[in-house]
This record gives C-alpha cells, structure tokens and sequence, in this order.
C-alpha cells in the first residue's frame, strides 16, 4: 500500500522513502519535488510553504532558507522586499521596520539611527539637514539646537562660526557685526 509524504516532505517517483524538504524549497503534501522559494520568501528546510520576507528584512534571491535582516541606516515598511532602503539625508531610522523619522529644525542627521543638536557656532534652519551649517562671518551662536545665528554685537568680533562673541582688544573698535576689530583712528586713546 501507497502511503504518501508528510507536509514538508517529498518523494521522488518511484521511491518508498520520503525525504525531508530542503532549505529554501517548499513541500505540499504529497509532493513529489520541491518547489524553489521564489525571491521575497524564504523557507527553512522541511517547510511545507515558503514564508513572506517580514518587514524589516529582506530576500534579494529565490532559495533562501533564511531571511536578511536590514543593517543599520536602513529599512523596510512592507513585506516581500528585495532589498532594504536606505535612511534618506535629515532623518534618522531607528527602527528596521518602520518609515524614517525627519529631524526637526535645530537638529541634523549626525547618524543613521539618531538627529543630533546643531552646536553652538552653528545652526540647522529647516528640518531634514544631512549636516549642521557654521554661522557665517559677523555671526554666533552660544547654545546648541538654534535655527539661526545671532549678530556680533558692538565691541565685539566674531569669526566664521563661533561659539561666542570675542571682546575687541584694547585700541581697537567693531561697530558688531564683523570678523575683526578695527585699530583706533589716530588721536583717540579709546574708541
């Protein structure tokens, strides 16, 4: 008497033995070949269907018996991926498995998985910044996570990207907003 295979089993024709299903393949109930996983599925050995690649992961090529979970900086929101996408500029991914995430104004993409603040003698004016802008010449900013930078005030210098104002030396004067200070015109002890 015929007896047939078990789920996740096969037997070729005119063989008494079944055998167990081979990774990346699937078996049906009374199989006679394994069927390969096509892309987008996976299957252990001694499956009996292939399974979805999952959100989070991928499966780039048919046969797998496995399925590749995303690397950091990456993801998928879907099933049956091919492959995973990759965190755009100005946002974080801290999850495989969910959407990316803008960094809101005052923060920029410092990895793929976090925003970090703009620091003081820079600023991020909008959201989805790859990188911290510096504070132009005549400018500063003394605190991290500004939208702008703040004008040199009177009596002071402030280079390109500062952190703080720099207090003009003795005989020399700024009117603010600039880089360096000027010397005292002839004649004037202070100025």
């Amino acid at each position: 008497s015929e007896t047939a295979c078990g789920d996740g089993t096969y037997s070729k024709e005119g063989s008494d033995t079944c055998t167990e299903c081979p990774a990346g393949h699937s078996c049906a109930s009374k199989s006679a070949d394994p069927v390969k996983c096509p892309a987008k599925q996976y299957a252990p050995s001694g499956s009996l269907a292939c399974i979805d690649c999952p959100v989070g992961s991928y499966c780039p090529t048919d046969g797998l018996s496995y399925h590749i979970t995303c690397a950091n900086g990456t993801y998928t929101t879907a099933v049956n991926q091919t492959e995973c996408a990759t965190c755009p500029a100005g946002s974080k991914c801290p999850d495989v498995t969910q959407a990316p995430v803008a960094c809101t104004n005052g923060y920029y993409k410092g990895t793929h998985t976090a925003c970090l603040a703009c620091p003081a003698g820079s600023y991020c004016p909008s959201d989805k910044l790859s990188t911290h802008l510096p504070c132009p010449n005549g400018t500063y900013t003394t605190t991290p996570s500004q939208t702008g930078c703040s004008d040199c005030p009177p009596g002071h210098r402030c280079p390109h990207a500062a952190s703080a104002p720099v207090v003009c030396d003795n005989g020399t004067f700024s009117l603010g907003k600039t880089t360096e200070c000027t010397i005292c015109p002839a004649g004037y002890r202070y100025c």
